[in-house]
């Protein structure tokens, strides 16, 4: 088990998505072209901690794809498979064994970025450092792939709806087991050429969606109830029926109109007791008001791949561990939208954090699972299936 590295992936994709409906051409064209000879950089290939090595590369043709139906840029039903099935390269780690790198996915104007670093934790014996950037074009073809002796993470500059064409790489350098230090480069999306030196990016900040939907300690020890929060930490409604259902995990998720939550009922002495839940439920509420909008019995757990009107839900109950889209508005499945026997929609948890997440970027939904990042598109959109082992 891993321990929980220093920096997390907070704003993963913050700003990507788009709360009004947009539908990009019917036939997209990438918004940058590559060039035909490497770009320059000053980051020097990274050292063999990667395996296989990493190896700078830039695409010599541009990339252009008709999506079928356009691009949707809200979050809804997808593809039934990966339009991407991304491999990234293992890492040395300080023992001399092959590990998972920390990885990272974000929506890019034509494409995707994604990255693979060793961790910035501490670790005995220390890990050398390294990290590798690469963008990828919708038609699942390597745009540019670039290598550093350091670690690296990825700062937005400006909002993904106003089609950027740079982003800010954080790189972080020092002595193995010592403090890190960071300094943040211009990074173009066209080639990965890197460019001036800026101040480090801070993360988004963390906008819980108002009204706030958490469960709350009346007894300063187990959650027993369920409450709506204002902005101003006025406190809306509580709902004493339904308990968090104990373990690990997320159990709330919300959008603007609707939470969805998973729980353990309390109602005639129904809640958890000296052999843990014993009947599960998961419910949608109004954040507003408190109000139960639907119930299904059984146990689920929840993915934060959620927006108005859908989230993807876990049925533990099914044996094959299926993923499940539902219509937020009733509870029910959506049609056609099922996955059995794939890595997931989940986030890690404890020593896991950081390295299996799934985020949505409007219409896209990426999720990483250590080595492998799998990337989903609307239905019908046409992209893929591909798969791309990098680097």
């Amino acid at each position: 088990m891993r321990r929980v590295p220093v920096f997390l992936v907070a704003g993963l994709l913050a700003g990507c998505g788009s709360s009004t409906p947009r539908i990009v051409s019917d036939s997209i064209e990438s918004t940058v072209v590559a060039t035909t000879v490497p770009a320059t950089t000053t980051a020097p290939t990274a050292p063999p901690v990667f395996d296989p090595e990493c190896h700078e590369s830039v695409r010599a043709t541009p990339a252009t794809i008709d999506p079928t139906d356009g691009m949707r840029e809200t979050f809804g039903p997808l593809d039934p498979e990966p339009g991407f099935t991304i491999t990234l390269p293992r890492v040395w780690d300080g023992d001399g064994e092959p590990s998972q790198p920390l990885p990272g996915a974000f929506r890019i104007p034509g494409g995707v970025l994604v990255t693979a670093s060793t961790s910035d934790e501490p670790t005995f014996p220390p890990p050398a450092r390294a990290g590798m950037v690469a963008a990828i074009d919708f038609d699942g073809e390597v745009r540019w792939v670039r290598c550093f002796d350091q670690i690296v993470q990825i700062r937005q500059l400006t909002p993904f709806d106003e089609q950027p064409t740079e982003l800010a790489v954080v790189l972080g350098s020092g002595s193995d087991d010592g403090p890190i230090d960071y300094q943040a480069r211009v990074l173009s999306l066209a080639d990965g050429s890197l460019g001036a030196t800026t101040d480090v990016p801070e993360w988004p900040p963390y906008q819980p969606t108002s009204p706030e939907v958490t469960f709350f300690l009346p007894d300063g020890m187990l959650a027993d109830g369920l409450l709506g929060r204002a902005a101003d930490g006025t406190v809306l409604w509580t709902d004493r029926t339904i308990a968090e259902p104990g373990g690990e995990g997320q159990f709330v998720v919300s959008g603007n109109t609707v939470s969805v939550v998973i729980g353990c009922l309390t109602a005639g002495g129904l809640g958890n007791g000296p052999m843990g839940c014993a009947h599960h439920v998961l419910r949608g509420y109004n954040p507003s008001d408190g109000t139960v909008i639907w119930e299904r019995a059984g146990r689920f757990n929840l993915s934060r791949v959620v927006d108005d009107g859908f989230a993807i839900v876990w049925d533990v109950d099914d044996d094959r561990s299926t993923w499940l889209m539902i219509d937020t508005s009733t509870g029910q499945d959506v049609p056609g939208q099922s996955w059995t026997g794939i890595s997931g929609f989940s986030d890690g948890c404890c020593g896991e954090i950081g390295y299996y997440y799934a985020r949505h970027a409007g219409g896209v939904v990426i999720a990483a699972a250590g080595d492998v990042i799998t990337v989903w598109f609307p239905e019908g959109t046409g992209i893929g299936p591909s798969e791309i082992s990098l680097p």
